[in-house]
């Protein structure tokens, strides 16, 4: 369900009863507001985002999960600053959505929306560091709050190593026939079987 703030979560309710049903896999890109220091980093506490994260999962009454933007906000900040510790909250949980509702919690490193540039494929600034760009020309992704792309890989194997439902991004996880995309493809899959022979689940 595609920017899922702009409707209320009883329609999202409404809609899975009467289409798929509550059994099918269904997820919802609510994106609230990180916290944030008056200097602009990052605060160390996302519990705000987490339960508002929480609340709108409890308005649409287990019809849904939802994208876990509170592990990205942390976890691209821990990569990106090497500041490690703020992988776990002041519980010794995971700080995200994962460390209160794994079940309902979809991790991604990168999305339509967060990934990529928000220019011209075609163009050299509209390419990531690796050239790649989006099927048939246009943007690899509006790029309003990427994951510092040198740093991907760390994110995966964070994503894929602990609970939660891992959402790949496909340009970073596919290859295609013709070479392009998925630069990471081989390294994604090698985690993703490495995730189903530990038996993570979330």
């Amino acid at each position: 369900f595609d920017y899922a703030k702009g409707y209320g979560a009883k329609f999202v309710d409404e809609y899975v009863a009467n289409t798929v049903g509550v059994g099918a896999m269904n997820v919802a890109e609510f994106w609230p507001e990180a916290s944030w220091e008056p200097d602009g980093g990052l605060a160390v506490d996302q519990n705000p985002m987490r339960q508002s994260i929480c609340d709108w999962l409890d308005r649409a009454k287990g019809s849904t999960a939802a994208f876990d933007f509170a592990t990205k906000a942390v976890l691209q900040e821990a990569v990106a600053k090497n500041e490690l510790w703020r992988l776990r909250d002041k519980d010794g949980k995971p700080p995200g959505l994962i460390g209160w509702w794994p079940q309902r919690a979809v991790t991604f490193v990168d999305n339509h929306d967060t990934g990529g540039t928000g220019q011209a494929a075609g163009t050299d600034s509209g390419r990531m560091k690796d050239g790649s760009d989006f099927i048939g020309g246009g943007s690899y992704g509006q790029g309003h709050w990427r994951f510092p792309p040198e740093h991907r890989m760390l994110g995966y194997a964070y994503i894929l190593t602990h609970p939660g439902v891992p959402c790949l991004f496909w340009p970073h996880a596919v290859r295609m026939p013709d070479g392009r995309h998925g630069d990471m493809a081989a390294e994604v899959a090698t985690m993703v079987q490495m995730r189903k022979n530990a038996g993570i689940v979330a």
